[in-house]
């Protein structure tokens, strides 16, 4: 047995390679919670963590949210709505061993029941999934659930226009200074939404070689190089403290829509920005494996979408050619 601290601060007993959370981040309590568990292991007391444990959906879900504390709220908000979405369908007290793929499958019926989109039902099935790799490597439940995904439109990603680009770019520098520096940094990064609004100056190294080192996805570093018009977006350099206004999420979202509808665009978001910096990337000569590590995309064929991309669109504009 040994005692195991998360990133997040939370404190695990590990016996025989399982691991079984003591719900406490106060190192007195984890080791005074621990020397119990150990007492009782060593009197052949100790059943938690038996296969033959019946661990309902509610109190895996107590147990799996404190064990990440270490991820973003946001990744946190999702865990947990997927999971009572769930709850809404097979019942909270429903054991895991008792959630087959057959269960499954009518939780995705339940999801179109209620008009959810492919894509969000698709969100909520990767929480899901990632929830129940937990629960197999807790020895919650004795073999992998695999879950599928529910099929989705092939649409290519939607890419600002030039013309589009600058409209947006004027009107937020005359109307919403703030919001224009957030959306030239993305253009000139393709950083996430997230990522923008995390970055500190404590993560920004200016000098021969301008960088930043971001978080993306699962606390994931990168190194992104920033160009002039990306310094320029990010102002005058501080020692401390976030580079933009710290905007809640959505907040950017909203006031990117606005500004778009102001310009006479419809139909964008704020993620489009990440699709056009990426596209740019592409057919500015970018090689692919390095737009992959700028955008920080963990699988080649995500980045291929926008290689694929930046040959349609050569392929659409040669159809103006006249003679």
């Amino acid at each position: 047995m040994r005692l195991w601290k998360r990133k997040g601060g939370v404190y695990y007993a590990v016996i025989q390679g399982r691991y079984r959370s003591l719900k406490t981040k106060d190192e007195k309590e984890a080791l005074r919670l621990f020397r119990i568990l150990e007492r009782e292991y060593l009197k052949g007391r100790l059943v938690q963590l038996d296969k033959s444990k019946r661990v309902s959906l509610v109190d895996f879900m107590t147990e799996y949210i404190q064990s990440r504390g270490d991820l973003s709220p946001a990744t946190l908000r999702f865990d947990s709505l997927a999971l009572r979405s769930l709850m809404d369908v097979l019942g909270e007290n429903t054991a895991l061993k008792a959630v087959t793929v057959r269960k499954m499958e009518q939780f995705k019926s339940a999801c179109r029941e209620r008009g959810m989109k492919p894509h969000s039902i698709n969100s909520y099935l990767r929480h899901l999934q990632a929830a129940f790799n937990t629960a197999l490597e807790w020895g919650y439940i004795e073999k992998p659930l695999k879950i599928k995904r529910v099929k989705t439109p092939s649409h290519l990603p939607r890419i600002l226009t030039p013309k589009e680009r600058n409209a947006i770019l004027d009107h937020a520098r005359n109307n919403d200074f703030e919001m224009y520096r957030i959306i030239q940094f993305t253009l000139w990064t393709g950083c996430r939404r997230a990522e923008v609004l995390r970055l500190h100056w404590s993560e920004v190294f200016l000098g021969d070689e301008p960088r930043c080192i971001v978080r993306g996805k699962g606390n994931k570093e990168r190194v992104v190089p920033l160009l002039p018009p990306t310094l320029d977006a990010m102002g005058e350099p501080k020692d401390l403290g976030p580079v933009f206004h710290p905007f809640y999420p959505d907040t950017v979202s909203h006031r990117f829509k606005r500004i778009s509808r102001e310009c006479g665009i419809e139909d964008v978001h704020f993620h489009n920005l990440r699709h056009s910096a990426a596209t740019q990337m592409i057919e500015s000569g970018v090689i692919g494996d390095v737009v992959q590590r700028i955008l920080g995309h963990t699988d080649y064929r995500t980045t291929q979408i926008y290689v694929n991309l930046s040959q349609a669109t050569l392929a659409e504009e040669m159809k103006k050619l006249k003679y």
